[in-house]
């Protein structure tokens, strides 16, 4: 091979990595966990890549920020209900709750059988329709999760992806 040809090449490849970051770096980012609110499924020290995107679905755990929120930190919780959708709490035993959707109980198979049921203070549990373009999202350590029981809906312009990939250290 001539010597014109290999730098040309290497240029065109170095090009093309470059132009393959640069448009990536727009549609995706990766964030570390620091918290147990969404344990077992992440823990703390994962690493999180996270898809701008405009496509979220019940189940799906998302990035957001809030200015509910101090410095408007980064959080990452599961979305279980969208606009449009009432979510209701049926109390089966003291105190403790399952999430009903649309008046069909959601099967959260995600989560550890301690975390299944919860409670806290029972005026966070009264039936609610969420507004459109929000969401109501909750983490899967239900006892240590600072999620919309506390912060209320998360709007759709506040959210910032949904994670697509962990990486466990």
């Amino acid at each position: 091979m001539n010597k014109k040809v290999i730098i040309l090449s290497v240029v065109i490849l170095i090009a093309a990595i470059f132009a393959l970051f640069f448009v990536n770096s727009k549609k995706y980012f990766t964030t570390t966990i620091v918290s147990m609110s969404m344990s077992p499924t992440l823990m703390p020290k994962d690493k999180v890549f996270i898809e701008k995107t405009s496509q979220i679905n019940t189940g799906d755990i998302i990035a957001y920020s809030t200015s509910s929120l101090p410095n408007k930190a980064v959080q990452i919780h599961r979305v279980i209900a969208k606009g449009g959708e009432i979510i209701s709490f049926k109390k089966i035993a003291n105190d403790k709750y399952v999430i009903l959707i649309n008046g069909k109980e959601l099967n959260e198979q995600y989560l550890e059988k301690d975390c299944k049921y919860f409670s806290l203070d029972a005026s966070i549990y009264e039936t609610q329709t969420i507004p459109p373009n929000n969401y109501y999202v909750l983490g899967d350590n239900r006892l240590n999760a600072n999620d919309s029981r506390f912060i209320g809906y998360i709007r759709t312009s506040d959210i910032k992806g949904k994670i697509i990939k962990v990486i466990r250290e």
